[in-house]
């Protein structure tokens, strides 16, 4: 049976914390989650994260467990495709009133869709389809469009090409017969009255090679031990997990409990993380089919945080250039490394010792980003 994962991420929101104070930030955000909800909820999508500026949705077979006979297409292709189609537009719906009052530039969605049959973990290529689309663009891969009811209008968005051990053969989906569905109502996601700018830092941890589990030891089984590691490594610094979806987590310092370390205890954090996950990968070496490897990204800056109310999600979360930008490094970073922002590198202190790599282009930032190394790797 077919699966296949939907990355919505919204552009406009680094500037508009800096421009706009906490109240106005957090009414935009709930906006934006209602509208994007709202449509993949119609569309029988299971929200699985709500988590800085970006949404995470899975859509399976109508009749699966998760999702009840009651939408007029089994395909979850035809309905991810069809709600990437009309996110764009519900949440220039939804916001159109507050960014005119605002003055300030109108946020726009990005969307990737990645589908599969064989079981596989589909977050890294829907990420990089994300990546790939510009504001206002849906990219969706090759086995999603040939599952769509023809003819549909998508163009090859990139030659096809080797993204870690897949595959990706993108396309620019711009409509398909059926392909636009109205939203129904669903519950606003609301962010808590508490909500507050905080400095935190933001730490991104992925495990390579859990994506694509083929060996004897039960997939589930491994991403638990994962998550434990995880939250293992939050705990031991006194941070906060906010999510672990298939292979990555978002560790918070600074949020919601703070320390006058939190970039040094985020960076003993990731390392306690990747030294977890080498003796996971050495203990189990002869039962997987690929190496687990462990990568980090970390960036430290003001962030709105606070308590996400989204259908069945309740969830302490956090927005921002500084949650964004760690997500950027983490996917810039080879295996074994941990990559942070020269804010992070500076802040972490003098027990650590980094070296300095290339400025780095990231979506979202117009100038390369100065990025550094834990010298020592992991």
């Amino acid at each position: 049976m077919m699966e296949c994962l939907l990355i919505a991420d919204l552009t406009g929101f680094t500037p508009l914390t800096e421009a706009v104070g906490p109240e106005e930030v957090r009414n935009l955000i709930a906006a934006c989650h209602a509208a994007m909800a709202a449509v993949t909820e119609s569309e029988g999508g299971r929200i699985e994260r709500l988590i800085g500026d970006a949404l995470v949705a899975r859509f399976r077979e109508v009749g699966h467990e998760d999702v009840p006979l009651l939408y007029d297409d089994p395909s979850p292709a035809v309905r991810a495709s069809r709600s990437a189609l009309a996110l764009h537009g519900a949440v220039s719906a939804a916001t159109e009133d507050a960014v005119e009052t605002l003055n300030v530039p109108p946020l726009r969605v990005h969307v990737g869709v990645a589908g599969a049959t064989r079981g596989e973990a589909l977050l890294d290529r829907a990420d990089c389809l994300c990546r790939l689309a510009n504001p206002g663009e849906v990219a969706i891969e090759g086995p999603v469009l040939r599952r769509l009811p023809g003819p549909a209008l998508a163009v090859p968005l990139a030659p096809t090409f080797a993204h870690g051990d897949d595959v990706i053969e993108p396309f620019l989906l711009s409509s398909f017969p059926g392909g636009l569905k109205a939203p129904v109502p669903s519950e606003a996601p609301r962010l808590a009255p508490e909500s507050e700018h905080r400095r935190a830092t933001a730490v991104f941890l992925q495990v390579l090679g859990l994506s694509n589990r083929a060996g004897r030891a039960p997939q589930d089984d491994v991403r638990g031990r994962c998550e434990a590691i995880a939250a293992a490594a939050a705990e031991s610094e006194d941070g906060y997990l906010c999510d672990f979806v298939e292979d990555t987590a978002l560790l918070l310092f600074g949020a919601p409990r703070s320390h006058a370390d939190d970039p040094a205890r985020a960076v003993r954090a990731a390392i306690h993380f990747a030294k977890a996950v080498d003796e996971l990968d050495a203990f189990l070496r002869e039962s997987l089919a690929s190496r687990l490897r462990p990568r980090a990204g970390i960036a430290t800056g003001l962030v709105v945080t606070g308590m996400l109310h989204a259908g069945s999600i309740r969830r302490y979360t956090a927005f921002g250039d500084a949650v964004n930008l760690a997500s950027r490094l983490q996917t810039l970073s080879p295996a074994g490394e941990i990559w942070v922002s020269d804010v992070t590198a500076d802040a972490a202190g003098p027990s650590f010792h980094f070296g300095k790599l290339l400025p780095q282009r990231v979506k979202g930032k117009s100038e390369p980003v100065a990025v550094r190394r834990l010298a020592h790797g992991f």
